[in-house]
């Protein structure tokens, strides 16, 4: 129960913040935002303000469940710790998201768009750093048909991400910050996503070449 403590304190820190500005949010508060950082989606605050903290929530329980029903489970313990991060970082990513939602709504000049695409790439570069020790499981990861046929394959694949991440993150983290290219997230994203994908399944078939 102790080592659950710090992701209880994150997850109240935004209920807190909530409670004590709940006068002052407006009754409609924007959800979703255009690549130009406009607000072009609405909810009443009760939905838009308490959305990102309950979706905190249920993310907790997700990530708390998952190694105990993982056919792979036993590999967690493995790499326990850094499982640990990996989720503390996702709960911490989700309470920025929470405080950029309620900053728009309170009328905070700030450009959404930008800071929401900062904390995307700070999210994978960090993550990115804890690839490497992630063992072959069904739920974290990069986990493809290729990854979890070879552990070989696994660990090449998340040593390659791993580097990918870090490196492409921070080159978009350093632009986003002091330029904000509004279109350089859809390209981003998608070699992030790819790239694993598509080596993995070269590597598979280099495998499987070299035992034939």
């Amino acid at each position: 129960m102790k080592k659950e403590i710090k992701y209880w304190i994150i997850l109240l820190i935004p209920f807190v913040f909530i409670y004590l500005k709940w006068d002052e949010f407006p009754e409609q508060v924007a959800i979703h935002f255009n690549i130009n950082g406009e607000a072009d989606g609405w909810a009443k605050k009760e939905v838009g303000v308490l959305m990102g903290p309950l979706m905190n929530i249920g993310i907790y329980l997700i990530l708390l469940i998952i190694p105990l029903i993982d056919p792979r489970k036993l590999n967690y313990a493995l790499f326990e710790k850094k499982y640990g991060s990996i989720r503390l970082i996702i709960h911490l990513f989700f309470l920025f998201i929470c405080f950029i939602i309620s900053a728009e709504a309170l009328d905070y000049k700030i450009n959404t768009s930008q800071w929401m695409q900062i904390g995307i790439a700070g999210l994978f570069m960090v993550l990115g750093n804890y690839l490497k020790a992630v063992k072959p499981n069904y739920f974290v990861g990069v986990r493809t048909p290729w990854t979890l046929e070879n552990e070989t394959v696994w660990k090449k694949t998340h040593n390659v991400t791993a580097k990918l991440w870090v490196t492409l993150s921070a080159i978009v983290l350093i632009i986003q910050l002091f330029v904000f290219v509004s279109w350089i997230m859809a390209p981003y994203v998608i070699i992030i996503a790819t790239v694993p994908i598509i080596y993995s399944f070269i590597e598979y078939k280099k495998i499987k070449k070299q035992e034939s």
